[in-house]
């Protein structure tokens, strides 16, 4: 405590004195407890006008964030959190902490705020203290604020007269002065000003107004009006899309005019975006995202405007994930059905004609409809039709049905999933019907028209074929010609023995059943149809056409061929079913000459064979030399030149020619020697005289003549030809040469001899014409 004056000594203190400076001291006490108060209102009164200018300087700059920038609702709940914390740290700093302080404050602290303001030289707080020590009494005493009761030595008349001084100096003094208002009074004029401001910008754009106040503070989606504004749409509306589907936008000018709208995509899976130029047809901006496979979010844009950001989902289609098909094969195939535990995987089927179809697949999505399309629907006779089951999952996945296989067609599966898309072609598949063709037979032999006598027994042979299997075939066959007759009597019995019919008239058709003989893949030989364990699909016919039974003329014809029918004949025999079933071979004529002209026609073929094979030792007489003058050229040379390699080639082409020439000729010999026999000409052992024949020629050909080709090849492919083996391969062709000279001077001896069997015969046949012609003479004169 500090006094103008040390303290007097002490003096016995008058309980008047002491009452009368406790009542200036109160009175004191009473006037700096106002100026607490005075100052706690200050400070709320400050610290609120501080807090309202910072929520008006909050609200202009959301005002003006959002309008230029039309923040997304995220920001703006942002910017709504980020206010409500910066207006509660405020509150507290400028308002609820100065009056915690203010209220705080006590006396001694309130009398230093007076004493710095009127600058009273510490009298106040002097007063204030010693009228405390005073009101404590005694002595040494020391209160709870660190002051001591009034010393013994002092004297409280004198502390009396110190309170009622300081107490008498101040009494005029309004304490409340003491307070600094200014920063009050300007924050005040700075609030009135912006609330003035503010409610005159409310009161001139109110629309605006309140289109922030449900933005910022209500977070709602309200868009700020604009110069331009657009109507933006989708098709589909949902902006959900079928994967691979198309996307159409389109943006409709609700105000302004822009002048270019673009939409601007962004992928879902962050890729990178480029807007797309919107085209404008009639005030209607349009778009198309094509092929979408991905879903994305867009934005359309135009002048001033940009519209919230649109969804859009992509979806699969439903697709089929798998498929089981069960056939039921027609009687008529004798194919066993498919088995039940094994389905075929695959809808492209190859089925016989009538086949039953049974078909149970899934979906890849839950569908609400199903169908099965064909692309003929004459095509199919539909047992049932797709219906739908439920999964283990309990979903609408599961289809079944079935139909029969008419013709060749498509099918597919048209799927409607429960999101509304559709897979018309879910899954499409071809079937293709194997008609049950007719059987298919042809004749190998004699497979051509040819010359027989009456007598002949022609071997024929044929082989047969049926999708699903033989049942039965016959020989077919028809006399031609006027003047036909039955024979000889007792000859139809005879061929009923041999499997034949008696002759009828010209032109009608005679059937002889033939035995088949299954030649099935994998078979050693043939089997009869009989024995097999089902109809057999391949087989083989072979039977003698006997002719003598017909009682055929010489200038006759005979048409045959052969028929055949497969395992839809009720019955084994070719007339069971209608002539359009049956398969039928080429049809061939049989020309029925005299046997002498028959036997001329053979002579006539030998003399051509015999010629070629004349023709065909000089051939290989001159490839001989050929050969040794190439083995000679050689021996001395140390590489052959391109002109020996080109005349080895050419030897080795002439001798394969020889080898060709060889087997033909063979064979002719042996058709003319089968031609013999089965038509009862020739001296007895000349058929087999010309098999011998026959058998040298092949012999020869796969013998000297083939081993001579071998040779050549070989010499031709080394490096460097050997003279050696030319010369070897000389000698092969000059012994095929002696073959063929022998073979050549026999036919000309046999030749020799058939033409004075010729003219004996020819002079005999003369004899019975002169005979024959005197005695139809005689009889004509004599019936004279």
């Amino acid at each position: 405590m500090s006094a103008s004056a040390p303290p007097a000594p002490a003096a016995a203190a008058s309980p008047t004195a002491s009452a009368a400076a406790l009542a200036r001291a109160a009175a004191l006490g009473a006037k700096l407890r106002a100026l607490r108060a005075q100052l706690r209102r200050v400070a709320a009164m400050y610290g609120v006008v501080r807090v309202l200018l910072l929520l008006l300087g909050l609200l202009v700059a959301s005002f003006a964030l959002d309008r230029l920038l039309e923040l997304p609702l995220g920001f703006r709940a942002v910017l709504v959190a980020l206010a409500v914390v910066a207006l509660a740290a405020a509150s507290w700093s400028w308002l609820v902490q100065p009056v915690l302080r203010a209220s705080r404050l006590d006396d001694d602290e309130a009398a230093l705020l007076v004493e710095r303001h009127f600058a009273l030289r510490d009298e106040l707080i002097s007063a204030v203290q010693l009228a405390r020590a005073l009101g404590r009494g005694g002595e040494g005493q020391q209160g709870p604020d660190g002051v001591a009761a009034l010393a013994p030595s002092w004297s409280p008349v004198l502390v009396g007269q110190v309170v009622a001084a300081a107490a008498d100096h101040t009494s005029r003094l309004d304490f409340r002065e003491a307070i600094e208002r200014s920063g009050l009074r300007r924050s005040g004029i700075a609030l009135l000003l912006a609330f003035a401001l503010l409610g005159g910008a409310a009161a001139w754009r109110p629309a605006e107004s309140w289109i922030w106040l449900q933005r910022m503070v209500l977070l709602r989606p309200v868009p700020w009006p604009r110069a331009v504004e657009l109507e933006v749409a989708m098709e589909p509306p949902s902006g959900v899309v079928a994967r691979g589907d198309d996307l159409v936008v389109t943006a409709r000018a609700l105000r302004g005019n822009p002048v270019q709208v673009e939409l601007v995509p962004q992928l879902r899976a962050g890729g990178a975006t480029e807007a797309l130029p919107m085209v404008e047809t009639r005030g209607v901006w349009r778009v198309v995202l094509s092929n979408l496979n991905e879903p994305l979010s867009f934005y359309v844009r135009g002048g001033d405007y940009t519209s919230p950001r649109f969804e859009v989902q992509v979806r699969p289609r439903p697709q089929l994930e798998e498929l089981r098909v069960w056939v039921e094969y027609p009687e008529y195939t004798g194919l066993a059905d498919t088995p039940p535990e094994r389905p075929l995987p695959d809808g492209n089927l190859k089925v016989p004609v009538g086949s039953v179809v049974r078909y149970e697949a899934r979906a890849s999505r839950p569908l609400v409809a199903a169908a099965v399309r064909f692309g003929n629907e004459a095509a199919v006779a539909v047992r049932a039709p797709a219906s739908l089951a439920r999964d283990a999952g309990g979903a609408p996945r599961l289809l079944a049905g079935s139909f029969a296989v008419l013709d060749s067609t498509s099918w597919a599966f048209d799927l409607t999933s429960t999101d509304g898309f559709r897979s018309e072609l879910a899954a499409q598949y071809a079937l293709r019907v194997i008609p049950d063709r007719l059987p298919e037979v042809r004749l190998t032999e004699p497979a051509r028209n040819k010359e027989v006598t009456p007598g002949a027994v022609v071997p024929l042979a044929a082989q047969l074929r049926d999708d699903y299997g033989l049942r039965a075939a016959a020989l077919v066959y028809a006399r031609l010609g006027a003047g036909a007759r039955s024979g000889p009597a007792g000859a139809g019995e005879e061929a009923a023995e041999r499997g034949a019919e008696p002759a009828e008239a010209a032109g009608i058709e005679r059937r002889v059943p033939l035995a088949l003989e299954a030649t099935e893949a994998g078979a050693d030989s043939p089997v009869p149809a009989e024995a097999a364990a089902a109809p057999p699909v391949q087989a083989v016919v072979a039977h003698r056409f006997e002719l003598e039974p017909l009682g055929l003329r010489p200038g006759e014809r005979v048409l045959y061929w052969i028929e055949a029918v497969d395992t839809r004949a009720s019955a084994p025999d070719t007339t069971s079913v209608e002539p359009a079933q049956r398969g039928s071979s080429q049809r061939y004529q049989l020309q029925v000459v005299s046997p002498v002209d028959l036997e001329r026609v053979l002579q006539g073929r030998i003399k051509r064979v015999r010629d070629e094979l004349v023709q065909l030792a000089r051939a290989q007489g001159a490839s001989r030399a050929e050969l040794l003058a190439l083995a000679q050229g050689l021996a001395g040379a140390s590489a052959p030149s391109a002109e020996q390699r080109r005349q080895l080639t050419y030897a080795e082409l002439d001798q394969r020619r020889v080898e060709q020439r060889l087997g033909r000729a063979a064979s002719e010999i042996g058709e003319i020697a089968d031609e013999m026999a089965y038509n009862r000409v020739g001296a007895e052992g000349e058929d087999a005289w010309l098999r011998g024949i026959e058998a040298e020629l092949t012999e020869l050909g796969r013998g000297p003549a083939a081993e001579a080709s071998r040779l050549l090849q070989a010499e031709r492919q080394r490096e460097r030809p050997e003279a050696a083996g030319l010369s070897q391969a000389a000698a092969l062709a000059e012994r095929v040469v002696a073959r063929l000279e022998d073979i050549v001077r026999r036919l000309e001896k046999w030749d020799e001899y058939n033409e004075v069997l010729r003219e004996l015969r020819d002079l005999i046949q003369m004899q019975d014409r002169i005979m024959e012609q005197t005695r139809q003479r005689a009889r004509a004169d004599l019936g004279r």
